[in-house]
């Protein structure tokens, strides 16, 4: 606050800041394919960012589980 004496110009300026940005780390225990879309770079998604995991399983195995920070996914899906 400030108290007006005199003709006054009162100027707000405000900086757009750059997005919260997060590294995901995709690993993998046993024999199949995996891969992440929805981002072009895993070292910086955004947060907010909705990805999608596509995993195949090699042949004689399935998928056990997946999760993301401990959270089940495919219960989600």
């Amino acid at each position: 606050s400030f108290v007006v004496t005199e003709n006054t110009t009162v100027r707000a300026t405000f900086k757009e800041l750059a997005p919260k940005t997060y590294k995901v780390t995709l690993t993998k225990e046993g024999e199949g394919t995996v891969a992440i879309s929805g981002t072009d770079n895993l070292d910086t998604v955004v947060t907010g960012s909705k990805l999608t995991v596509t995993a195949t399983p090699a042949d004689g195995w399935s998928i056990a589980s997946m999760t993301a920070n401990g959270v089940d996914i495919l219960a989600s899906s």
